[in-house]
């Protein structure tokens, strides 16, 4: 749980990169219901981020977080299992 990880050039040494992604309509009405967040605010923290687009092209895993708080959490399961048997396996 990196805040800018890829801002702030910290994304090597890692084993994998996981980013959470929400298409921009609905990341813009989530943090907008947020108290204290104005537009003007919520526009230059954006600012400083790099384009969601760029970090998913960066990732090695996406979780989508679209759905509802259960089907992320499905989502989490599946990969944690998927990388546990990675270990594993080596594959």
């Amino acid at each position: 749980d990196i805040p800018l990880l890829f801002e702030n050039g910290v994304d090597w040494g890692l084993d994998a990169v996981i980013v959470t992604a929400v298409d921009e309509a609905e990341q813009r009405r989530r943090a907008l219901a947020r108290p204290g967040m104005s537009v003007e605010k919520l526009d230059a923290i954006l600012a400083r981020q790099m384009p969601q687009a760029e970090k998913i092209r960066r990732a090695d895993h996406v979780i989508d977080t679209s759905g509802t708080i259960a089907e992320t959490g499905e989502q989490v399961r599946a990969l944690i299992e998927a990388l546990q048997d990675k270990a594993r396996t080596g594959r």
